[in-house]
């Protein structure tokens, strides 16, 4: 018979004809995940979380420093708290370098506009000055949700209304560009190959060097090496309800154990 489902993450199957034991793991894969800022702190400089006793394997540790005046920190979120950022310059949260070359990427985020986003505001890039080689992930016109790199832009179609949240996510997967609005396919199959530069930090709010600030707040960035499927986009938005990279379930699958030890009786 089928083995069950929906049972507690890590259980542990025995098939009582040939004693192979399976193991339940339900949990959202964090392979790859470089960075995930909750922007929980009231106060200071924001944390990666992308850490090993966070269940991140692979983390780049680069915590965050906020720019020369700051986002506005302890505020109601998505979950528990949030940064706001008010569209002026040097409002932006310098993450680092995390993203560069021609591999695949993934940044997810939940944001949540004011009524007055003007400037093609960035929500997270690398790009600032006379920088050519970074990357914009920004609203665009009527607030939808873009993102560009030289020579390539994918513009997607869903009008995102102020006030509200919004799950926004963004993947290049072997060189295919896809865009998500609220757990939906939005705008996909642009071929991109650029290759980002590390000249620049990446930054969430604005672009790097602080301009193209984003009027609005902002929650639970996370930035992979990887694109993350639709299925895993699907998860994080959890039908607007949303998970934190923490509480998100995964495929929920049954595997072979190859070891296991036998205890005395």
């Amino acid at each position: 018979s089928s083995k069950p489902t929906n049972v507690q993450d890590n259980s542990i199957l025995v098939e009582k004809d040939t004693a192979n034991r399976f193991w339940f793991d339900d949990a959202f894969s964090k392979s790859e995940c470089k960075a995930y800022f909750t922007l929980d702190e009231a106060s200071g400089n924001p944390a990666n979380h992308a850490t090993t006793g966070n269940g991140f394997s692979n983390g780049n540790g680069i915590n965050g420093t906020n720019g020369s005046s700051g986002a506005t920190q302890n505020v109601t979120g998505k979950f528990d708290k949030c940064f706001e950022f008010d569209g002026g310059n040097n409002k932006q949260v310098n993450i680092g370098t995390i993203l560069s070359g021609t591999g695949d990427f993934s940044i997810s985020l939940w944001i949540n506009l004011t009524s007055n986003n003007t400037g093609y505001p960035s929500v997270v890039s690398n790009y600032g000055g006379s920088n050519s080689n970074g990357y914009q992930f920004l609203l665009w016109g009527a607030n939808t949700i873009s993102f560009h790199t030289t020579g390539s832009a994918i513009h997607g179609a869903t009008v995102m209304s102020a006030s509200a949240w919004h799950h926004v996510v963004v993947t290049r997967t072997s060189g295919v560009l896809n865009l998500y609005v609220n757990g939906s396919s939005d705008a996909t199959a642009v071929a991109n190959t650029h290759s980002i530069a590390t000249s620049l930090s990446d930054a969430i709010g604005a672009k790097s060097d602080g301009t193209a600030g984003f009027n609005g707040k902002i929650d639970e960035v996370s930035i992979w090496l990887r694109g993350i499927s639709a299925s895993e986009v699907s998860k994080l938005y959890n039908g607007g309800t949303g998970d934190t990279l923490l509480e998100a379930k995964g495929l929920g699958k049954w595997t072979l154990n190859p070891t296991y030890e036998t205890l005395d009786s």
